[in-house]
């Protein structure tokens, strides 16, 4: 059920009845009944992705010494920029453009008090990719994802996930040949 709940949050054919403007051609009784649906949809994006809106985030493309996926690691002297990051001659929404073979992200969120149901990384990825939350890897994601993909958050992550500041940290690593790309989030169903 869960996962049937977020592919109808991302669902194209249903953008209209979440879109402010679409919505105000229904009829007002149109409009409190799809409200009031998707007011009860517990699902909720603690960390947006890029998709829609460039999130900003440090990064780098040269080898960090160890622990820059730490809460305490000073990513001062990295590159700021919007993700999603990759090869603008691929489909995703490049917004930053990265050629190297690697690259490592670093972003600050708020978690808002739960409780939650689950936590879910989503992740579009060309290439090896690994999450962290404040220092503990959070999903490991094999090779490429064309288009956005729900992963559980291991539950040594979901542990550390505390309510108020928290750290995302990402490392890509490009395998393909012809694209290239990361951009991550996390969605919370309460």
């Amino acid at each position: 059920m869960i996962k049937q709940m977020l592919q109808w949050q991302k669902d194209t054919d249903l953008a209209s009845i979440r879109d402010a403007a679409a919505l105000a051609r229904l009829s007002a009784d149109e409009q409190k009944e799809w409200q009031a649906l998707w007011a009860r949809m517990p699902v909720r994006a603690v960390v947006p992705t890029s998709k829609e809106e460039g999130q900003m985030w440090r990064y780098t493309t040269k080898q960090p010494v160890d622990d820059w996926q730490k809460a305490d690691f000073d990513d001062k002297a990295w590159q700021e920029g919007p993700g999603g990051f990759g090869d603008r001659s691929n489909l995703s929404r490049v917004r930053t453009e990265w050629t190297t073979h690697q690259i490592w992200l670093r972003r600050e969120f708020t978690m808002p008090e739960g409780p939650y149901v689950d936590l879910l990384v989503l992740i579009n990825h060309g290439g090896d990719a690994e999450v962290y939350v404040n220092g503990v890897l959070a999903v490991k994601a094999p090779a490429d994802v064309y288009g956005y993909e729900e992963m559980p958050i291991s539950a040594e992550a979901r542990k550390i996930l505390k309510p108020g500041k928290n750290l995302v940290a990402v490392h890509c690593n490009r395998m393909s040949t012809y694209w290239q790309y990361i951009d991550v989030g996390i969605t919370a169903v309460r």
